[in-house]
């Protein structure tokens, strides 16, 4: 069996220049909860971090839904 692998470079983390700041954003889905998430981190060039925020998001209507009837799909435990 010849499986290929997905190898992803590792690099160290570098401060931006003097009187620069680097900014991050990053977002997530979970297709079981119907949820999103979305992020954003700022860090000035001594590596401080200067600002972070987050914000779950469950604004579909479909969602609660959809996780009905995921749920009532699952073996019930006794």
């Amino acid at each position: 069996m010849n499986a290929r692998m997905h190898v992803q470079e590792v690099r160290k983390w570098k401060h931006p220049p003097y009187q620069s700041v680097k900014i991050k954003f990053y977002a997530t889905y979970d297709w079981r909860l119907c949820q999103s998430a979305l992020g954003i981190m700022a860090r000035n060039s001594e590596g401080m971090l200067s600002y972070r925020a987050q914000r779950f998001i469950n604004k579909w209507p479909q969602a609660s839904l959809l996780r009905r009837s995921l749920a009532a799909k699952q073996p019930k435990s006794e």
